[in-house]
């Protein structure tokens, strides 16, 4: 049986400038340019804490201040 990819809980409104879109790849790029709860990236997905949430988080949507988590254990 095959393991469904995680996926991304990113609540913000994403919009990548077309100029920088070259410096994302091809998986990457499922990641970019979406409205709050729709993003479809499935890529490098880590948890991490912003404003106090848990969120799992895809290599375009997380941002400065995002705290990666490392040990799920260690955050209530």
């Amino acid at each position: 049986m095959t393991k469904k990819p995680t996926k991304c809980e990113c609540p913000e409104k994403s919009k990548v400038s077309p100029n920088k879109e070259y410096m994302y790849s091809a998986e990457e790029k499922s990641g970019m340019n979406h409205e709050p709860n729709k993003c479809k990236g499935t890529n490098k997905i880590k948890t991490y804490l912003r404003d106090g949430k848990k969120l799992k988080l895809c290599s375009c949507c997380n941002v400065f201040g995002d705290k990666k988590i490392e040990n799920l254990d260690s955050i209530d």
